[in-house]
């Protein structure tokens, strides 16, 4: 059982490859309806600015693109917040990802391909951002704060950034790279295969 969960607010990325459907599930600080630019909404970053939520959400997905093949799509996103009133999660706003395609030309193997990045947040708590069907670059060897290429620190630095509003299961800032893992995913391997 999770000792946290999603409250208050999070976001959910849909998108898909030439395998399968996927969709990463992200959690934030408060989500406000207050218009900034967009009409999906805001936060109040961890520095105390505002910031607007079709950017945030854009900005993570445009650092996560150099990882994926061409053939990965980045197609919408939800915004969920927790109703206090209601006792569950509602949607709060929606938009599509327009031109989110992957960049990374790199022949290597990307079926079932999962990667982990676990962080400790600001309290220490363990956070994890988890990517399907990303390009190995055939390389799986596990990765260190200090051995993370140069595209999973651009990933880390939106993700953690203070200007932005993600946040861990646990509420605090994603703050410290502990690990990067890269392996096969068992189920998606099998749905895969049709097994």
């Amino acid at each position: 059982m999770p000792v946290h969960t999603l409250k208050p607010s999070y976001a959910q990325v849909f998108y898909h490859s030439s395998f399968g459907a996927h969709v990463m599930t992200q959690p934030t600080r408060q989500w406000t309806p207050t218009i900034i630019e967009n009409p999906q909404g805001s936060y109040v970053a961890w520095d105390d600015s505002a910031r607007d939520a079709d950017e945030m959400i854009n900005d993570l997905v445009d650092v996560l693109l150099p990882k994926f093949k061409s053939s990965v799509s980045f197609d919408q996103y939800t915004l969920w917040n927790f109703d206090e009133d209601a006792g569950f999660f509602i949607p709060v706003a929606a938009n599509a990802l327009t031109g989110k395609v992957g960049t990374d030309g790199t022949s290597a193997w990307d079926e079932a391909v999962e990667s982990i990045m676990t962080v400790f947040d600001t309290a220490f708590n363990t956070a994890k951002l988890v990517l399907l069907d990303m390009n190995s670059r055939n390389n799986f060897a596990r990765r260190t704060g200090a051995t993370v290429d140069a595209d999973e620190q651009a990933m880390f630095d939106v993700w953690s950034g203070v200007t932005y509003a993600w946040a861990s299961r646990a509420g605090f800032r994603p703050a410290t790279i502990r690990s990067v893992s890269l392996g096969i995913n068992d189920e998606l391997k099998k749905q895969y295969s049709g097994i």
